[in-house]
């Protein structure tokens, strides 16, 4: 056969083969979980039909309703705080339906990318719903470019629930729909009327690395405290800078937290925390603020130069801190970063930004905080006090103190631990005496459970007191829809 002709039929036969190829590998079984296809009746419902989640600006008076910043501040702030604004980190939608299906169409701004950052946290979308008062994981819709749609839960029965969707971390969001069976009701969520926590840092704050936007700390406190938390992170350009300082200041928060500090340099923390906090100040006198550390990064532990940098930026904290309290400001709270995201180092994606794991740690160590401080109050059915003895271990009418709190010396407590008859009494810091009563016991295990009803400042904990052989130990714990966030603290007996 002549060589031209065999080439010929090849150039012929060979596309259409690997066309037959690609139709079979495309519908074989099993190959997509996301087979828009099988649901074909569905309805599309937009921004009239969802609670928007994480802002308090007026969509009046933004460029585009998922931006973080008016549009009063474009030609204000800095070109790249401003381009940053555009994202929408930390917003969440909140609706109900009666659905046995979800799907969500949405289109981003910039179909962003990053090498240590995946695209479902950078652009895609988190699916939750509320299950018995706690908002629940359900699956995360993955971006396939500017325009995408994904289903992300089908085969539910038709029971009215309500659901909550976290929006992009590094993607600004142009528009977003959620489609529902087209015989079923979608209905806006009511608006939680707490007071916001507002939060203003850098690019840890804004998300960067978290796998998908349910995990950035913001959105999981938002989760467990059941309050909106507002994000003003801006990756590599949180620098408590005048106009996010104004703006924030027009808010009226339960809280600030503001953790700028992996952005300056030790002379800008010394320039402008004091500012800072006058500025927030002089419209509310009594809002706590809480300013954060520098986070301890894995490599400083052999890295001289980063560990200086970071103790010098910390120091220049702690001393404009010491200023502000010797001046007469109250309210003002200090909370120190190491150990922050534990002590393992495997809380980092890249020895700065968090995973997911880091993220969780340091939500829960913020969360212990404003226990410690006293700054949340929780819901009547998280008010309860467990104390759990080991009898035979220990001794009634004994005195003691909190000597380690996380591993760390609890250096800077003034605490005392006072268990006498069926009273503990709690001395913490300056604080007045708290004594808790205790209502009724319970025998498991040989070992003895106390029940009692808390009173203020302790509402917000529970404790296990115990003995591990060597030394009398309490564990103070948090409550938060049935969740223990841990804050370990190590007693010794005082003589």
């Amino acid at each position: 056969m002549d060589k031209r002709l065999i080439v010929k039929i090849l150039i012929i036969l060979v596309p259409l083969e690997l066309l037959l190829w690609y139709h079979v590998f495309n519908n074989s079984e099993g190959t997509s979980d996301n087979n828009l296809e099988e649901i074909s009746d569905i309805r599309y419902y937009g921004k009239d039909f969802f609670l928007l989640e994480g802002t308090e600006i007026a969509d009046s008076l933004k460029e585009s309703r998922y931006d973080r910043l008016p549009l009063s501040l474009k030609n204000v702030v800095r070109e790249p705080v401003w381009d940053l604004s555009k994202s929408s980190a930390g917003m969440s939608i909140r609706f109900l339906s009666n659905t046995s299906s979800i799907n969500v169409k949405w289109t981003v701004l910039n179909d962003n990318k990053m090498p240590h950052m995946p695209e479902s946290g950078i652009k895609g979308v988190d699916l939750y719903f509320n299950n018995n008062g706690k908002f629940q994981y359900l699956n995360t819709a993955i971006p396939s470019g500017i325009e995408s749609e994904f289903l992300l839960m089908q085969n539910m029965s038709n029971e009215m629930r309500e659901y909550k969707m976290f929006l992009p971390l590094y993607d600004g969001l142009v528009s977003i729909e959620i489609g529902i069976d087209s015989d079923s009701q979608i209905l806006k969520a009511d608006k939680n009327m707490a007071k916001p926590i507002i939060f203003y840092g850098t690019s840890i704050t804004q998300g960067c690395c978290a796998s998908r936007p349910g995990m950035a700390h913001t959105n999981i406190i938002s989760r467990k405290l059941n309050v909106d938390v507002i994000n003003f992170g801006f990756s590599g350009n949180g620098m408590m800078e005048s106009p996010i300082n104004e703006l924030i200041s027009e808010s009226d928060p339960l809280l600030y937290v503001i953790e700028c500090l992996p952005n300056m340099s030790s002379e800008q923390v010394t320039e402008r925390t004091i500012p800072l906090v006058k500025t927030i100040r002089e419209k509310h006198s009594k809002t706590p603020i809480i300013l954060v550390e520098n986070f301890i990064y894995d490599r400083s532990v052999l890295d001289m130069k980063d560990d200086e940098m970071i103790t010098n930026k910390n120091k220049a904290l702690r001393d404009e801190y010491i200023k502000l309290i010797n001046s007469g400001y109250d309210y003002v709270y200090y909370v120190e970063g190491d150990n922050a995201n534990g002590d393992d180092y495997e809380g980092t994606n890249d020895t700065v930004h968090f995973n997911d794991l880091g993220y969780m740690r340091y939500a829960d160590y913020l969360i212990g905080k404003f226990v410690e401080f006293g700054l949340i109050n929780l819901t009547d059915k998280m008010r309860k006090l467990l104390i759990l003895l080991i009898i035979s271990q220990f001794a009634y009418s004994q005195e003691y103190k909190i000597t380690n709190v996380n591993g760390w010396n609890a250096r800077l407590f003034n605490s005392k631990v006072m268990i006498k008859d069926d009273t503990i009494s709690f001395t913490y810091r300056k604080r007045p005496p708290a004594h808790v009563k205790i209502s009724s016991t319970e025998m498991k295990n040989e070992k003895k459970y106390f029940y009692a009803q808390v009173e203020s400042p302790l509402e917000e904990s529970y404790y296990i007191l115990y003995n591990d052989g060597r030394k009398t130990i309490l564990e103070n714990y948090m409550i938060v829809n049935g969740e223990n966030i841990e804050i370990k603290m190590r007693l010794s007996i005082i003589d």
